[in-house]
């Protein structure tokens, strides 16, 4: 990204900046290395991050990519082959030519979110999937795939605590996070990340002061995206505004709840207009899509 960057001259935005797998933690000061060395070239690049470390995607991204091309018919039917079950495993052991998220992370760190034809796994990792049915890990997600009809969502611890919180703390950092509306669980990304942020790394950990925190889920992303009217309580900006009690301000979700509210938010002001009090939505419908 940062060669295609310093070709083309277009400003360059990394979403999720994170490092990924185990053994791999010890390279994030060369990551940002890169990305220091890119601004001082004169390339302007920033990055983005949600405050999680674990990630979420589908079940089917484990495989390698030439079977992600396939038909869901035609790769169900390679996945049931023996022969190609021992080519795909010898494929996301090795990982010649891309990254096996299965082998940097772990089967224990894999845990279902979504699984339509085997509900009665959702919620329980790889590791533990593969021993309730008497099989190795690659088996039992073999026969998973195989046997899914949907969307297969998981989520997967990507990277440590440390490294989340450097990655926070750097100055070309802004909060952003994303979310997969689908099946019955979802990752608490897609509705607390923001409180999360505050409520871990400001009010529990103090990785940052509230003020920091505040302004990198406001102002820094609206600037880099050309929001001139956004991000600031400021006369003639749009007031989207959160009030909250810093006292009681508490994230209540779990990987096991992700969707549970959160407490110490008397009200949230959407363009000017409340659309959350006291507990309760309003009718207001103020939201716009925003283009920049």
């Amino acid at each position: 990204m940062l060669s295609l960057a310093r070709l083309s001259g277009v400003r360059l935005q990394i979403s999720h900046l994170k490092v990924i797998g185990r053994e791999n933690q010890h390279l994030l000061p060369s990551m940002l290395g890169l990305i220091e060395d890119a601004r001082t070239e004169g390339i302007d690049v920033h990055f983005d991050q949600y405050p999680y470390e674990y990630g979420s995607t589908s079940l089917f991204s484990l495989l390698p990519p030439p079977y992600l091309r396939l038909e869901r018919s035609d790769l169900q039917g390679h996945l049931k082959s023996k022969c190609e079950r021992d080519s795909i495993k010898r494929m996301m052991e090795e990982g010649d030519g891309w990254d096996s998220l299965a082998a940097l992370c772990g089967w224990d760190a894999i845990r279902i979110l979504s699984l339509d034809s085997n509900p009665r796994y959702i919620g329980k990792t790889l590791t533990e999937i593969a021993s309730e049915r008497g099989q190795g890990p690659y088996d039992a997600f073999f026969d998973l795939l195989a046997e899914e009809e949907g969307a297969a969502l998981m989520t997967d611890i990507t990277q440590s605590q440390d490294t989340i919180k450097r990655i926070l703390s750097h100055s070309l950092m802004c909060f952003g996070t994303d979310a997969l509306y689908a099946g019955t669980m979802s990752h608490p990304r897609s509705f607390q990340a923001a409180i999360h942020l505050l409520v871990r790394y400001g009010k529990q950990q103090q990785v940052l002061p509230l003020e920091q925190l505040i302004a990198k889920m406001t102002w820094a992303g609206a600037s880099r995206l050309g929001l001139s009217d956004r991000g600031l309580v400021r006369k003639g900006y749009k007031a989207d505004l959160v009030l909250l009690d810093w006292q009681t301000l508490s994230d209540n979700s779990t990987q096991a709840n992700p969707d549970a509210k959160s407490t110490g938010i008397a009200m949230v002001m959407v363009n000017g207009e409340i659309a959350y009090q006291d507990g309760q939505f309003t009718d207001s419908r103020t939201g716009t899509a925003l283009l920049f």
